[in-house]
């Protein structure tokens, strides 16, 4: 796949900040954007936990300054 899409890249002259993961935090962030689901972002990314899921959710941005895992249903 990776060789396939520096292709592409090349193709449509895209810098080398366009990588691979690019279309995985698109995913994710069109995800949460809509549904604010971040169990379901944990499935998804195969994330061990929650913590880790809402460590990315804040690295794209998402979370600004909340504790998502706070705002999470009591189980």
């Amino acid at each position: 796949m990776g060789k396939h899409f520096k292709k592409v890249k090349g193709h449509f002259e895209f810098s080398s900040d366009y990588t691979l993961y690019g279309f995985k935090h698109v995913a994710v962030v069109n995800w949460y954007e809509k549904e604010k689901d971040i169990r379901e972002i944990q499935k998804m990314c195969r994330h061990s936990s929650v913590l880790m899921t809402e460590r990315y959710l804040k690295f794209l941005g998402l979370l600004g300054d909340k504790d998502a895992v706070s705002e999470l249903p009591e189980i």
